[in-house]
């Protein structure tokens, strides 16, 4: 997924996360879901209502970083598909 979340908007999402889990607690279990989609949305760095809206608050550098995370992680799974085929001719 692409990001669409800066880190100024994450750590506001995890405070409005507190917030809405003590109102879970103290109130209705509603603002459980509030809470787990806030506390959701600011781990991963997505938001499905920012891309429809066209918001992003990812710094052109942060997306640097994830997209080259990707990028290693689809050559160490390439190294380990290619690996394990070799073994299994062997």
């Amino acid at each position: 997924m692409e990001c669409n979340i800066g880190t100024t908007e994450k750590i506001i999402r995890f405070i409005f996360g507190f917030i809405f889990l003590w109102l879970g607690l103290q109130f209705n279990a509603l603002f459980y879901i509030l809470a787990i989609i806030f506390f959701a949305t600011a781990a991963i760095g997505f938001c499905p209502i920012n891309k429809i809206l066209r918001i992003n608050t990812c710094k052109k550098k942060e997306k640097e970083i994830r997209e080259k995370k990707k990028e290693r992680e689809s050559l160490e799974e390439e190294a380990q598909d290619s690996q394990e085929i070799s073994e299994g001719e062997e």
